[in-house]
């Protein structure tokens, strides 16, 4: 009964973040334009939501339990093979040729991995799920008697991509939409520059780490710390939602850097107990490239881009802040930083 209680709590919460999302459905000519490659949320919501309940209510009533070391192994398999994913799908887009043998081969691995995560997917993220839980309720972050709302729930899997439209005459986020992942580099330059000579905005297509939907979705390439970090990032989000600071989000570009600003400070400490629970071991700190002796800063370089940029775009030479940026994006790709396009979104 606490199983199904706990499931209409839930679904309540998924009718309410769709119905209120953003502030309502504003169809602007940029949802226009992206509409052929928009990421179908609430079909996502339905396919994956009752899915990941039903594992839950199965998961209690059956009790099947494993010891620790058990699940750090199948925790640490799953993200390994992330992590293996990431780097043949990023093989496979650089091969020009899709009928070459190296690509055939690169399809085959692709799936056979696939279908290994996809065997150890939910008993990954309910173990990711619990940790999460126990160091919020620690935290003080529990509502009461040490339930979490909303509850802790995660999609290991693709992400969707993100469309950023920006005003030319200034850096400032003015609308995002939610892309298709499977959208082709040829569909994006061409609904970028489309954006761009129609609309005389600038426009951005991104990937993204994860996104606060319910459940969460949480990129699995990038490797167990970055999981639990965004994994608590993206609940963060969904528990300021009913707090005055979430609902606020999109009300002024300084709201959502201070939520995005408040969330990650509060994710990135949050996450190294996480980590620390579930594997014993501390996170480590590796030396970053840019940090090393002569090499190349890419924060140090962004600043002095933004900064020149911002320049240029307070004196009216859009034109001009536009050219300086690209040939700055050439500067960042000799420094081994692959940067497609760089513009005010």
């Amino acid at each position: 009964m606490r199983v199904i209680r706990k499931t209409l709590l839930v679904m309540g919460l998924v009718v309410l973040l769709i119905v209120v999302g953003k502030g309502g459905p504003q169809i602007s000519a940029v949802d226009i334009a992206a509409a052929p490659y928009s990421y179908n949320l609430i079909k996502w919501e339905i396919t994956h939501l009752p899915a990941k309940w039903w594992h839950k209510a199965w998961y209690t009533i059956t009790r099947r339990t494993k010891d620790s070391e058990e699940r750090l192994a199948l925790v640490r398999e799953f993200f390994r093979i992330g992590e293996e994913l990431g780097q043949l799908e990023r093989a496979r887009d650089e091969d020009n040729n899709p009928n070459s043998i190296a690509a055939q081969e690169h399809s085959i691995s692709l799936e056979e991995l696939r279908n290994r995560q996809r065997d150890l997917k939910a008993q990954v993220e309910e173990a990711v799920e619990s940790e999460v839980s126990a160091v919020l309720a620690q935290e003080g972050l529990a509502s009461w008697k040490g339930f979490i709302f909303p509850p802790v729930d995660v999609v290991y899997g693709g992400t969707p991509r993100v469309l950023a439209v920006s005003p030319r005459v200034k850096i400032e986020l003015a609308k995002t939409v939610l892309l298709s992942p499977d959208i082709e580099v040829v569909e994006i330059e061409a609904l970028e520059s489309r954006i761009f000579v129609e609309k005389e905005l600038s426009a951005l297509v991104v990937g993204i780490g994860g996104l606060a939907t319910y459940p969460s979705i949480v990129s699995a390439q990038n490797g167990l710390p970055h999981a639990t970090k965004t994994t608590i990032h993206e609940w963060l989000h969904q528990f300021l939602f009913f707090r005055p600071l979430g609902r606020n989000y999109w009300r002024t570009p300084e709201m959502t850097t201070l939520n995005e600003t408040a969330v990650t400070l509060a994710s990135e400490e949050l996450a190294d107990r996480v980590y620390e629970a579930i594997t014993g071991e501390k996170p480590s700190r590796p030396l970053e490239k840019e940090e090393e002796k002569g090499a190349f800063s890419f924060g140090r370089e962004m600043r002095e881009t933004r900064l020149r940029v911002e320049e240029l775009l307070a004196l009216g030479k859009v034109d001009g802040a536009e050219l300086y940026m690209e040939q700055r994006r050439q500067i960042f790709v000799d420094g081994g930083f692959h940067i497609r396009k760089l513009n005010q979104a």
